[in-house]
């Protein structure tokens, strides 16, 4: 009788913390990725962006309070990652509701018709607002389309602007680079 008792209280107790386990989840963080990729304009052979600074908004801070994914200069050529994707960098976040996501664009450099102008920036940031959800021990991709025939303005063949046209394409879950 006594070892009857002692087995069921056992079992219970191991039951309870099995239970207790697989519903208290002891991650409180998800990986947030950053990817680029986009389709350049006629008669532009590379768009070369060099941005720094990448960061995201949680939606219940602060206005100020950013977290930066991507602190390092990254150089990418637009035109190369047409119908791909790189990545330009990733961070543990915690989870939650994320409204924002902003860069520092340092420069943009367009290649038109074998020539480099340098372009004209509205703004040394980009500044995207959309929606996302950071999930506890799950990888979110934030995925920047640059729409390059929208980002890039041909104003003459010596002069180039560059208009905040971008895209934020959003996926749940681990998924590989969109290659060639």
């Amino acid at each position: 009788m006594i070892l009857k008792r002692w087995l069921a209280v056992a079992s219970l107790v191991a039951l309870t913390s099995v239970f207790a386990s697989g519903c208290t989840s002891s991650q409180s963080t998800g990986t947030v990725e950053i990817r680029a990729t986009d389709a350049p304009p006629a008669g532009v052979s590379k768009i070369m962006v060099t941005t720094s600074n990448i960061q995201i908004h949680k939606a219940d801070a602060p206005e100020d309070s950013w977290i930066t994914v991507v602190s390092q200069e990254k150089t990418f050529d637009l035109v190369a990652y047409q119908g791909v994707e790189i990545s330009l960098g990733s961070e543990d976040v915690s989870s939650g509701k994320y409204t924002q996501i902003r860069l520092d664009v340092i420069k943009v450099i367009v290649t038109l018709e074998g020539k480099d102008i340098i372009a004209k920036l509205p703004s040394d940031k980009l500044k995207i607002v959309s929606p996302w959800e950071v999930k506890a021990g799950e990888k979110t991709i934030l995925t920047l389309d640059f729409e390059a025939d929208k980002f890039v303005n041909i104003i003459s063949n010596d002069e180039v602007e560059v208009m905040p046209v971008l895209k934020l394409d959003v996926y749940q879950g681990a998924r590989p680079l969109k290659t060639k």
